[in-house]
């Protein structure tokens, strides 16, 4: 952490997160005035310090403000790009997803970006999301710091009031751009701002003190809930539990998994499948790019899509370098204290295969000896069968054929396949 150097700002005490750069997303408003200019007077912050300003080409005066964004960075000191976006229409939707996109772009991993959002914001966005409909994650509003796509997002001001940074732009003679769209009540998030809290700071004066207080109370169970849930994957499931409890209990572990959960109603009609489910069943959820499998009392989040593997014929393995397999299925090690090499070939599926895995013993079907070992169906299609020639030899890293344990024995090797992670 960056401790901050201003010692007449709100952010006189933050601790700023570690970061290659710094951007400060800049819009020329009040508020990001107001912030660049205290980010630009702490010399260990703005030696890597880059504004971004995003034209969306609504207001006539667009490219006015885009100049007056360039003319007060420059009189900071501060480099500016400006990136000038086509929306399909002016929806706050549509004008966020293109910020988001020039942000993905310009941005680089292990770089911070930096938004002037307030607790005036923060407060609106507890009412906003309150009057939408969401659950306790939902009412903990902003995090001050959070990862988004590869670079991190910090919002130093969410404790801040705007009448604060409303003093600090006198304060300092600074000039801002005042855009008329602010004042479009139309905007739902304007509707709030303009028409709902003026009422409920005329009822009571404090209320951005109280909704403030109610957010931190709601984070603190949040983290307290989280905590209790943990971020195991998989998560093991109660039997008891019903599916109510379950559905509650999925969202927030997914949440915990950085996972954006499906809609409610597509987890409680999940949650009553796994409830009912008999034990030879595996319901399955697929949502963006995760798949949900409940198997033996435990609920898995696995990536997808998931590779669709590929065979290999006759390839050279060696205790040189492991033998990398296709479709990114992991990879397979030979290892020796002497050097070794032998053709082999990589089939999937073959689970008609009957397997002797003890000399002394009857050959066993592959059904059995994924149930034994517990291996999850969504792993099986996944699983390399090795042949030497025609002869089974390995299957997955478990499951070794009586000639192949011989093998291994006679050349004192040890044979392993490193499966590529597929769990969130």
């Amino acid at each position: 952490m960056v401790p901050s150097a201003n010692n007449d700002s709100p952010i006189d005490n933050i601790n700023w997160p570690q970061a290659e750069r710094y951007w400060m997303a800049f819009s020329g408003g009040m508020d990001s005035t107001a912030l660049l200019h205290m980010l630009a007077q702490n010399p260990e912050i703005k030696q890597r310090l880059q504004a971004i300003h995003i034209n969306h080409q609504i207001n006539p005066d667009a490219d006015q403000w885009a100049q007056n964004c360039q003319d007060f960075c420059d009189e900071l000191g501060v480099p500016l790009i400006t990136a000038t976006v086509d929306l399909p229409d002016h929806s706050e939707n549509s004008c966020r997803q293109a910020r988001l996109k020039v942000y993905q772009q310009q941005l680089s991993p292990g770089d911070c970006l930096i938004t002037a959002h307030h607790q005036n914001d923060q407060v609106e966005t507890l009412l906003f999301r309150l009057l939408r409909g969401t659950g306790l994650n939902g009412l903990t509003g902003m995090q001050q710091l959070s990862s988004f796509e590869h670079y991190t997002l910090f919002k130093p001001l969410l404790n801040t009031s705007k009448q604060i940074l409303a003093d600090y732009i006198k304060q300092h003679h600074l000039t801002y751009i005042d855009d008329p769209s602010n004042q479009d009540s139309q905007y739902r998030r304007n509707h709030i701002r303009n028409e709902v809290l003026p009422l409920l700071v005329e009822h009571n004066p404090t209320v951005f003190n109280n909704l403030s207080t109610t957010r931190e109370n709601l984070e603190r169970s949040q983290q307290l809930v989280s905590k209790m849930i943990g971020y195991a994957n998989p998560m093991d499931v109660d039997p008891q539990s019903t599916a109510n409890e379950l559905s509650t209990r999925l969202y927030h572990w997914l949440t915990n998994l950085k996972i954006r959960p499906p809609s409610h109603a597509r987890l409680d009609q999940y949650a009553s499948d796994c409830i009912e489910a008999s034990n030879d069943r595996v319901p399955e959820l697929q949502f963006e790019r995760c798949q949900l499998y409940h198997w033996h009392s435990k609920i898995y989040a696995v990536k997808t899509p998931l590779p669709e593997p590929q065979a290999m014929h006759d390839v050279l393995l060696t205790t040189e370098n492991p033998l990398k397999l296709l479709s990114d299925n992991g990879e397979i090690e030979l290892s020796s204290s002497h050097s070794l090499a032998q053709n082999i070939s990589i089939k999937y599926g073959q689970n008609h295969e009957r397997v002797l895995v003890a000399k002394n013993r009857p050959h066993q079907s592959c059904k059995n000896l994924f149930q034994q070992l517990q291996v999850p169906p969504w792993q099986r299609p996944l699983l390399p069968f090795v042949y030497f020639g025609d002869q089974l030899m390995a299957i997955g890293n478990d499951i070794r054929t009586a000639p192949f344990k011989s093998w291994l024995q006679q050349h004192k090797a040890e044979y392993r396949w490193q499966a590529t992670p597929h769990l969130l």
